[in-house]
């Protein structure tokens, strides 16, 4: 079986057709969750707000932004805490 990289985290794993090895594939699905719920919730809210509520990193919050999994109302507003 072909080894790979996680892009998240760094280390070898199988390759098991995704990016991340089962730790972060793990963790990532349950962070998502996270935000998403409190989006959800929390309309207009920014990534400032979310990492502030819920713990999860601004760097991750970013990254599920970017890949499209998530978004925010007023993308200016990404970083005010107003």
């Amino acid at each position: 079986m072909a080894n790979t990289i996680c892009r998240i985290c760094g280390k070898f794993f199988d390759k098991n057709g995704n990016q991340e090895c089962p730790e972060c594939y793990k963790k990532d699905l349950e962070e998502y969750k996270i935000v998403r719920e409190y989006i959800i919730n929390h309309r207009g809210v920014s990534a400032i707000d979310i990492n502030a509520a819920t713990g999860i990193s601004i760097g991750v919050i970013l990254r599920f932004l970017s890949e499209g999994r998530i978004e925010l109302a007023d993308k200016s507003a990404a970083f005010s805490n107003d």
